[in-house]
């Protein structure tokens, strides 16, 4: 089982900003070159977790890692202030595996 650290979005906070550091585990499901992510209302995809994607009418989708890769950093170099949060962070990790699985 391969594990990983990954640490987003820190370097972009202001000298004087606040950091919330919290621990999160995330099982990643693959099937061939497809990964079970969350696409959000915004269109970018997510790992599953958190407990609110039904609230928020995301929808869990299987799809082709290099396409989520591609969506997510379409929305991240779009700079629109209505992006996710998590969108560098989850495309981070979709890079690793496609490097790691070649997918």
């Amino acid at each position: 089982m391969d594990k990983f650290y990954i640490e987003a979005g820190v370097s972009e906070i202001p000298q004087d900003g606040d950091v919330i550091r919290r621990r999160a585990a995330r099982a990643i499901v693959m099937e061939g070159a497809r990964v079970l992510m969350i696409q959000t209302n915004k269109g970018d995809y997510k790992f599953p977790g958190g407990g609110y994607e039904e609230e928020l009418d995301y929808t869990p989708v299987f799809v082709d890692v290099r396409h989520a890769i591609e969506v997510n950093q379409k929305r991240i170099r779009s700079g629109e202030e209505s992006a996710n949060m998590w969108t560098r962070r989850e495309t981070d990790v979709l890079l690793w595996l496609c490097a790691r699985f070649g997918s």
